[in-house]
């Protein structure tokens, strides 16, 4: 048992407290214990003047009398500050994708993973942890907020930003005076989506790429913390794990028939580098990992996560260390990651939250408490439906016994069954009956709190990036509710994944006929219809796209990419003023689309309509839009206008976007022709010639440069 040394400088003066508690002189002369000083405190009614006089007085230095603190805080739920100097420093590291089961401290022998075990066995590990949705967007709100998805409102990646209704831990933290820090690593987690609240620096930058390397993010992380002479509150985020896995060397070649867990071994060395960055530094750390969802890896035949609700993509790892925390210690009973953030804001004495539906679990790690064994944890995933317009699961488990309710539904003994092989679930069996009213009354309890968070349209980037990670948000099945188990039908998410990978490498008659075969089992499967489209579209089948998407816009008519799309379609099929009417929609569904708005002005000026082309342009200027195909439209339409010096500076905003874009070049090579600069038009001609691909395009690019250049003797 941690006890109170009466000497040297790194423990409480005995002689003092025995003084301020006014106990009497033999009873304080005792070595005296941890929990007898609290209760001792307690007892004497001035708790918050003790406390405070002997962490101002920065007596606080070893791990047990640190550990006084952050257990009188639990006991007593004082939040009387102390000194900025005596705060520790909170790490929080999440794992995305990031099964239990493959870490060596959660009995993989082969993790490779020394460095998380090592964590591990400094700490506190929490054996049986849940996520509450296997997807990485609501799964991190969740930690920050310690609510559901149902109560904080953001419910999958993209299409909705959260709404800061319920204080995040960053919110929290920086109220208390702590500098708040975050570097994440995948656009999912970007700034557009509302996860950035309440940090001060919020590090998302990833080159135009859709994520960034651990590497890249423990390098980010240790200059941030470098930096900080007051305590931080750090997030550093690992996205490695995440399909499709790719492990730098030397993982790759080590785990060259495993390589998700190559990525795994990878981030914890990433992890290893960052902790030994942490260690130091002068002020102390308390360091929380954790998963925010797992892997199926073919398990129930998921190929990777977001369809199920299984512990496959649900057990994840929760580790806490660091000063005042036990060593080697294992909470068996079932938690979740609701509860961190109010058992990280108890250890550090912040406030408590009004609002939130996980629990403390600070006197679990401080003082060996059991957690709550008969507790319900809710999860659920929305992705079955925004993506593929199927019935979304949703569910609870309490550690034993876990039920999944969806129109075929589930019960399972975790016990006997912890692959969750054998569904136990009958109308008729009592067990499943009780399951089945516990877990009403629990979406009853959260309906009365629910949130909506912020309608945040996608744009071309955001649903490029989304759908690069294997995530296509925003794409409802029609009208009717729907009717479709995942179970039945969960094959067709590799189909409809292959599908469009073949779209996009140009394999457009593969494409097609793929698509074809997963709409005769699911008709109303919008994302196969809308990869079938775009195939027909791309092979310059205009009408027959314009069939495609028109039955696309019957069922989905909010969808603006898709009322585009079925423009390029009518246009390309000679019906013009069909198409401008779909992107003028479009438009008005999506003001800061860009792709809409760079066809109707092409359009425009294809028919000569100058002047509908410079009011469509100026009206784009304002919009937000952005993309270098409407920079360049935008030019192109002042360059018609000849208002020359205003397209020039479009021009060359879109070669900003796009340095090496041939069009935009050819443009500035004409309009300093046109001004008699004919030095400059030869430079920017060469330019385009020099990244333009098209046949046809060079020939024309070259006689333009021989031209020029026999009128200049050059």
């Amino acid at each position: 048992m941690a006890v109170l040394q009466g000497k040297g400088p790194h423990h409480w003066p005995r002689r003092a407290l025995v003084k301020e508690l006014g106990l009497a002189d033999p009873v304080g002369l005792r070595r005296l214990s941890v929990p007898s000083t609290i209760a001792a405190m307690l007892k004497s009614g001035r708790f918050h003047t003790i406390l405070g006089r002997f962490a101002s007085a920065r007596r606080i230095r070893s791990a047990a009398a640190t550990g006084v603190v952050l257990l009188a805080m639990a006991v007593s739920g004082a939040r009387t500050p102390p000194s900025s100097a005596e705060r520790p420093n909170v790490v929080l590291v999440t794992l995305d994708t990031t099964r239990a089961d493959h870490l060596g401290c959660y009995g993989r022998t082969d993790a490779g993973t020394p460095n998380l075990d090592g964590l591990a066995a400094r700490g506190v590990r929490f054996a049986d942890a849940w996520s509450v949705v296997p997807i990485t967007l609501p799964a991190h709100l969740s930690m920050m907020t310690g609510c559901t998805p149902v109560t904080h409102g953001v419910r999958d990646n993209g299409g909705t930003r959260y709404d800061g209704r319920i204080p995040t831990l960053a919110v929290r933290f920086a109220a208390y005076g702590y500098r708040t820090a975050a570097v994440v690593s995948a656009s999912v987690l970007d700034s557009d989506w509302g996860a950035n609240a309440g940090f001060g620096v919020y590090d998302d930058r990833f080159d135009g790429k859709s994520e960034r390397s651990a590497a890249s993010a423990t390098t980010c992380a240790l200059e941030i913390f470098g930096s900080s002479t007051e305590p931080i509150f750090l997030w550093v985020h690992y996205f490695d794990p995440h399909w499709n896995y790719e492990p730098p060397p030397p993982f790759a070649s080590r785990y060259r028939d495993d390589p998700y867990q190559g990525e795994i071994a990878s981030v914890d060395f990433e992890l290893g580098r960052l902790l030994a960055g942490l260690d130091k530094a002068a002020r102390k750390s308390i360091i929380v990992v954790v998963g925010d969802h797992g892997e199926s890896l073919g398990e129930h035949a998921e190929r990777t996560h977001g369809i199920f609700t299984y512990r496959s993509t649900l057990s994840v790892p929760f580790l806490i260390a660091g000063p005042g925390i036990p060593i080697g210690r294992v909470v068996s009973e079932p938690v979740s990651i609701l509860d961190l953030a109010p058992t990280v804001a108890e250890l550090a004495g912040l406030s408590n939250a009004k609002l939130q539906d996980g629990i403390s679990l600070a006197r679990v790690v401080l003082r060996g408490e059991a957690a709550p064994r008969s507790r319900s944890i809710y999860f659920e995933s929305m992705l079955p439906f925004n993506s593929y317009g199927w019935v979304a699961p949703r569910g609870e488990a309490d550690g034993r016994y876990a039920f999944i309710d969806l129109p075929k539904r589930e019960v399972y003994d975790l016990r006997s069954d912890p692959e969750q092989a054998r569904n136990l679930y009958t109308a008729t069996d009592p067990l499943s009956a009780s399951l089945a009213r516990r877990f009403e009354r629990v979406t009853v309890g959260l309906a009365k709190h629910a949130g909506q968070g912020t309608p945040a349209p996608l744009t071309e980037e955001q649903r490029a990036r989304l759908s690069s990670l294997g995530y296509f948000p925003g794409v409802p099945s029609g009208p009717e509710a729907p009717t479709l188990d995942p179970k039945d039908v969960v094959d067709l998410a590799d189909r409809v994944l292959d599908a469009t990978q073949l779209q996009r490498s140009g394999h457009f008659d593969e494409a097609i006929a793929m698509a074809d075969e997963i709409l005769r089992r699911n008709p109303e499967n919008v994302r196969a219809r809308a990869v079938r489209g775009q195939a027909l579209l791309s092979q310059k089948r205009f009408r027959e796209a314009a069939v495609a998407f028109g039955e696309i816009v019957a069922r989905a008519p909010t969808i603006a990419i898709y009322r585009t799309d079925l423009g390029s379609s009518l246009a390309g099929a000679g019906e013009i003023a069909k198409a401008e009417a779909e992107w003028r929609k479009a438009i008005e569904l999506e003001p800061h689309l860009a792709d809409p708005r760079a066809k109707l002005i092409a359009a425009h000026l294809g028919k000569g309509e100058t002047a509908k082309a410079v009011a469509a342009a100026k009206d784009s200027t304002t919009s937000g839009a952005e993309s270098p195909e409407l920079d360049l439209e935008i030019g192109l339409a002042y360059a018609t206008s000849g208002d020359l010096a205003t397209a020039e500076r479009w021009l060359e905003s879109a070669l900003r976007l796009r340095p090496a874009y041939a069009r935009a070049l050819a443009t500035l090579g004409r309009i300093a022709y046109e001004q008699g600069r004919v030095d400059d038009a030869l430079a920017a001609y060469r330019a385009a010639l020099a990244v333009e691909h098209d046949p046809r395009e060079r020939t024309r690019l070259g006689a333009i440069i021989s031209d020029l250049s026999r009128a200049t003797g050059t």
